[in-house]
């Protein structure tokens, strides 16, 4: 099952409230601020992230 969630920033410098981490399979959502824009959202601690603005993240860490 895949899931998206699209977001708009209003600025370079707001965070969207979401913890990652570095798992065996790939970078996951560690955790997601209740105040963030993506609480409202089908995105879940545990689930891992396929592609960030359009550029595919398998195999990278999240540092990178």
């Amino acid at each position: 099952m895949f899931y998206t969630a699209a977001i708009t920033k209003q600025s370079k410098n707001q965070s969207i409230g979401i913890g990652l981490e570095d798992t065996d399979y790939g970078i996951a959502i560690s955790s997601i601020n209740p105040e963030g824009p993506l609480s409202q959202t089908s995105l879940k601690p545990g689930l891992k992230l396929l592609i960030i603005n359009n550029i595919e993240v398998s195999g990278l860490s999240q540092k990178r």
